[in-house]
């Protein structure tokens, strides 16, 4: 038998950890800011004002104790500003600053704006509780990828976040999406000029609150007997995989223990791991202890431990083997949760196939694939509860389908950049930007709502 099983992590606004830990208690967490964006020649007219308003609202949502940076690049990089303290005062100074010398011209050199901001990071002699860069261009310069992807993992060796901003669409979407990866962060595709507002402010909305936790590990193992009934041998009961997305797994060589590891979590995300178990065979029912789990993690450079226990960290079940014939191995009944796991990796792998096969320029066969998982979706038990998950992957797996629909669509108008947030989002299990008419599976209470705020605030010429 091999039973499918689900863990979950959370990050949340209080109760992180175990009463009896040392945790802090948390409230709003001071922010060193860094924005490093594109004011190449392509950024003129309404890509360049719409940037503008979504300077002055991240500013607007700092506080005094909150510090932020702005750095611009086209041909080379310029400091517009170092970190400034968010008073009244240097909130005028910095929006004055990014108004008059934020100008579009040149061409893209988005590794000089990385150098330069990051610099601006490890030259700090004092730092906030927690910080993060925001990495804005609409162009393609595909030059220096490793020496990108080095600097964004020292952010995230750092704890720094990372949100990944694609501007219209032609930037080059693999590119980005590749760097936000290496960091852990979030890639968002900004596909209308007047949009990048509500990027801007889902993606600083995700670091309010409670500091984020950081070098998180989440260790599985497999458990003994519960109860009085016969135990099976821990030796029998094997972790087969562990499916993770984006995350790395390492496996004890008796595959009993597994370690799934996350750079950082923002207040109120969740991760999803999902597990397959090998039973042994057995002649008499059993009830057994099956999976624990415990998380490790920091906060505020305090190390924290979520030790398990039989009552709240583990998995139990009872074990019996099945009868040919037995109508539960020709409808098995999973777990909602557990259904809308196996859904979620099926959508992702089904898309990452699919675009495999755009980018080999056989759009029939990746609409193939799309359509048949768009009908698997459909026919699920999670569909037909119409639960929220289910109908966000079929909204996913119908706007990649309509992606694909000719080779101007999926080359020229936006529909690899669409194909790329997907697979970023759903692979990390993690976004900071929905697009108006989607629903939300990935982004935090606190993004959504900064998220919703900033799109209001257009109205009043913000």
């Amino acid at each position: 038998d091999s039973p499918i099983t689900q863990m979950d992590v959370k990050s949340k606004s209080s109760s992180v950890a175990p009463a009896k830990s040392k945790t802090p208690i948390l409230s709003k967490t001071a922010l060193d800011v860094v924005c490093i964006l594109d004011s190449s020649g392509s950024m003129q007219g309404t890509k360049m004002d719409s940037l503008k308003a979504a300077v002055r609202f991240v500013v607007s949502t700092l506080g005094p104790n909150d510090r932020l940076s702005v750095v611009s690049f086209n041909t080379s990089a310029t400091c517009m500003h170092h970190l400034l303290r968010m008073t009244d005062e240097n909130k005028v100074k910095s929006n004055n600053l990014v108004s008059s010398a934020l100008q579009a011209s040149g061409g893209t050199n988005i590794y000089a704006g990385m150098v330069q901001g990051i610099e601006i990071l490890r030259s700090r002699r004092s730092t906030n509780q927690a910080s993060c860069v925001f990495l804005l261009t609409d162009g393609q310069d595909r030059d220096n990828l490793e020496r990108k992807i080095s600097l964004v993992k020292e952010l995230k060796r750092n704890g720094t976040a990372v949100f990944v901003f694609g501007f219209g669409v032609d930037h080059d979407a693999e590119h980005m999406m590749a760097i936000a990866e290496a960091a852990e962060g979030t890639f968002s595709y900004i596909d209308t000029d007047d949009t990048v507002i509500d990027a801007f402010g889902g993606s600083i909305g995700a670091m309010q609150g409670s500091a984020p936790l950081t070098e998180i590990a989440l260790t599985l193992r497999t458990a003994s007997l519960l109860g009085e009934k016969e135990a099976l041998p821990a030796d029998q009961v094997v972790i087969n995989s562990v499916e993770a997305g984006h995350y790395p797994v390492s496996m004890a060589p008796d595959l009993q223990t597994a370690t799934v590891r996350f750079a950082n979590m923002y207040c109120g995300e969740k991760r999803t791991v999902l597990l397959q178990l090998v039973l042994p065979a057995v002649t008499s029912p059993v009830y057994t202890h099956l999976i624990s789990s415990s998380v490790q993690y920091s906060v505020l450079n305090t190390v924290c431990q979520h030790p398990s226990s039989s009552t709240d960290s583990g998995c139990s079940c009872e074990v019996e083997r099945a009868q040919q014939g037995d109508e539960r191995l020709v409808n098995p009944v999973r777990a909602l949760l557990v259904e809308e796991e196996l859904r979620r990796v099926e959508v992702t792998t089904a898309i990452k196939a699919a675009k495999a096969a755009a980018d080999g320029g056989d759009l029939s066969a990746a609409r193939a694939i799309l359509v048949d998982t768009q009908t698997a979706v459909i026919a699920s038990p999670a569909y037909a509860v119409r639960s929220k998950t289910a109908k966000a992957l079929l909204q996913d797996v119908s706007e990649v389908i309509d992606c694909v629909r000719s080779h101007d669509a999926y080359d020229s108008m936006g529909g690899k950049n669409t194909f790329c947030q997907t697979l970023s989002s759903n692979t990390q299990q993690r976004s900071a930007y929905t697009k108006a008419g989607k629903i939300n599976m990935y982004q935090s209470p606190s993004s959504n709502m900064a998220q919703e705020t900033a799109f209001y605030s257009k109205s009043s010429g913000f």
